[in-house]
C-alpha cells in the first residue's frame, strides 16, 4: 500500500504534494504548520487522507468531492473556514469525517444524510448554524456524532430516531431545544449515555 508521513516544514501543499506518486493510497501530515489548501490534492485513488493539527488555512476545494474511494478525512484542528462543500457527498465510500476545531460556518448540509457508509461524524468546536439537518437521521451505521460547540439551533429531528447503532451522541453547547424527540427513546445502544446527553443540552 502506496504510504506518505511527510515532515516537511512550513510548505504550501500545492508546490511539493502534488508531485508525490497518483497511485498513493494514503497521506498523512500532522503538526508541520503547512499552509495553504489551494489546489488540493489531485491523488484519485487516496482512501486515507490526516490532515489534522496544522496551520491550513482557506476553504475545502471540492476536490474531495471527486475521491469516490476516500476512506478517512481528517482536517481537525487547522484553520479551515466557509462551508462544506455539497460534493462531498459523492465521496461514498466515507467512513470517518473529522472537521473539528477549524472556522467552518453556514449550514450543515443535507447532503451529508447520503454519506451511507460514515459512522464517525465530528463537526465540533466551529460556527455552524441553523438546524440540524434532518438527513443525518439516515446514516444507519453512525456510531459517534459530536456536533458540539456550534451555533445550531431549533430541536433535533424525530427521525433521529432511526440512528440504531448510534453510541455516543454530544451536542452540547448550542442553542438546540432542550426537548429530546421521544423517537430518540429506540436507540438502545445509547441509553447508557442518554442522561449524560441530557444534561449537556442548553436550557436556551
Amino acid at each position: 500500500m502506496p504510504f506518505a508521513l511527510l515532515h516537511w516544514k512550513r510548505i504550501r501543499p500545492s508546490r511539493k504534494i502534488n508531485k508525490v506518486n497518483r497511485s498513493l493510497r494514503k497521506i498523512q501530515i500532522v503538526f508541520d504548520s503547512v499552509q495553504g489548501v489551494e489546489g488540493g490534492l489531485k491523488l484519485s485513488r487516496l482512501f486515507c487522507r490526516q490532515l489534522n493539527d496544522n496551520q491550513l488555512s482557506g476553504t475545502i476545494p471540492a476536490e474531495p468531492g471527486k475521491l469516490e474511494h476516500l476512506f478517512e478525512l481528517n482536517l481537525a484542528n487547522n484553520q479551515l473556514e466557509g462551508p462544506i462543500p455539497h460534493n462531498i457527498s459523492s465521496c461514498t465510500a466515507l467512513n470517518q469525517l473529522n472537521l473539528s476545531k477549524n472556522n467552518f460556518k453556514g449550514r450543515i448540509p443535507n447532503e451529508l444524510g447520503r454519506i451511507i457508509n460514515l459512522n464517525t461524524l465530528d463537526l465540533s468546536d466551529n460556527n455552524f448554524s441553523g438546524a440540524v439537518p434532518t438527513s443525518i437521521g439516515d446514516l444507519e451505521h453512525l456510531l459517534t456524532l459530536n456536533l458540539s460547540r456550534n451555533h445550531l439551533y431549533r430541536p433535533l429531528p424525530a427521525k433521529f430516531g432511526n440512528l440504531r447503532s448510534m453510541q455516543t451522541m454530544d451536542i452540547s453547547f448550542n442553542s438546540l431545544c432542550s426537548s429530546i424527540p421521544a423517537e430518540m427513546g429506540q436507540l438502545q445502544n445509547i441509553m447508557s449515555l442518554y442522561k449524560f446527553i441530557v444534561l449537556l443540552f442548553p436550557y436556551g
